[in-house]
């Protein structure tokens, strides 16, 4: 490995770990995703003021057309629903602009971390600088045959334990359901009894199969290679371990970095590795209380791999694109764009797709919402005062 020590924060990671396992075939499918959760959060919002103002609108014409006993109380409730929307499109804009202001990084990040793949398979050695293979070439070296480990898979012990707890209430509350709780149901009615065994019975199927699929999140995969291709694990749903082989003619890059707690330089150093296949990808983590034998493992596949395709440090690229989200994925776009080595169809479109702006999108909002409300106050005050007179349409 190389002799530099420089890593990058685990904290600042997450959503890095999960884009750099997306594929290159995938790529233009996870940025039109990312674009597609940004246009989701402002459907929402403005669903949520249309139905504000339906309510409005329904409770005005109750208030109008109500004979004298009702009349007050509709009034007064469709004034508090006015009020409510008066506060509610102010925040629904703040808010608005505040998710996009979290959601353009990240889609930054992606666009800057499929660029730095691309940079990797086109060998561009400045973004993706190429790793020296100083393991001992007399130690278990490719040219012996076939290596295989076992290593913890990235992402693992999250997505494992999230299982595990969702799984675990879900036989829990399987169990308390069948035995009437929440739900008092009389064991006399048959009818209701049979819904009570056969809900019981999807929580309780459901429960174990989180559990079952929880335990193998958590439990090591196995990547292995030999003279002809690389094979792993694909990630558990169920009973079945699902392998998958990648001729070395397929293989697009093979990238790593490293990252500790705080980002400075100490013994305590994740390294991380990905291997990317164009359909598949795999990354698996080697952590400061990895095993000597998984250690080992490791190498001999590092070296195997090596002799295919070249691994590459990508860490001090990933740290400036941390940084400057923005910029730098703006830089690595255009560097790998403009590469003799063709992009990937699916990573080109990623890479110029452009980013969702909430700015037109909150102007209309605004002044949509302003019309209506001016309209349903000018409305209220004309049939409160007697103006229109209840019946007259």
């Amino acid at each position: 490995m190389s002799d530099e020590i420089e890593a990058i924060k685990r904290s600042d990671v997450t959503f890095q770990l999960t884009a750099l396992q997306v594929p290159a075939s995938q790529a233009a499918r996870m940025a039109r995703s990312l674009r597609a959760t940004a246009g989701g959060s402002r459907a929402s919002l403005y669903f949520s003021t249309v139905y504000l103002f339906a309510m409005a609108a329904i409770i005005l014409w109750l208030a109008w057309s109500s004979d004298r006993y009702t009349y007050r109380a509709f009034w007064l409730l469709f004034w508090f629903v006015i009020v409510a929307a008066v506060v509610w499109i102010p925040v629904s804009a703040r808010l608005a602009t505040r998710r996009d202001a979290n959601i353009q990084p990240t889609f930054y990040l992606y666009r800057g971390i499929q660029a730095l793949l691309q940079a990797a398979a086109s060998g561009d050695k400045r973004l993706a600088p190429t790793v020296p293979n100083n393991v001992d070439e007399t130690s278990n070296g490719a040219a012996e045959g076939p290596t295989v480990g076992r290593f913890e898979r990235v992402g693992a012990k999250f997505r494992g334990i999230m299982l595990l707890v969702m799984g675990i209430v879900l036989i829990v509350f399987a169990v308390s359901f069948f035995l009437g709780w929440p739900v008092d149901l009389s064991f006399s009615d048959t009818s209701q009894f049979n819904l009570r065994i056969i809900a019981s019975t999807i929580f309780l199927l459901e429960g174990v199969w989180m559990v079952i699929v929880g335990v193998q999140w958590l439990r090591p995969f196995e990547v292995g290679a030999d003279a002809k291709s690389v094979y792993w694990q694909q990630p558990p749903l169920g009973f079945k371990r699902r392998m998958v082989r990648v001729p070395w003619q397929d293989m697009r890059a093979f990238v790593t970095f490293r990252a500790t707690k705080d980002g400075k330089t100490d013994a305590d150093v994740d390294e991380i590795f990905l291997l990317d296949a164009t359909k598949y990808a795999v990354a698996w983590r080697i952590t400061p209380k990895a095993s000597p034998d998984e250690r080992k493992a490791n190498e001999g596949i590092v070296r195997n791999v090596n002799e295919h395709i070249q691994l590459r440090d990508i860490t001090a690229s990933l740290k400036n694109l941390l940084e400057s989200p923005e910029t730098r994925s703006y830089e690595y776009a255009i560097t790998v764009l403009s590469a003799t080595t063709p992009a990937h169809p699916d990573v080109r479109k990623a890479l110029i797709l452009p980013e969702h702006t909430s700015a037109r999108f909150l102007s209309g909002y605004l002044l949509v919402a302003a019309i209506l409300l001016a309209l349903l106050i000018a409305a209220g005050l004309l049939l409160q005062s007697g103006l229109i007179p209840a019946g007259t349409f």
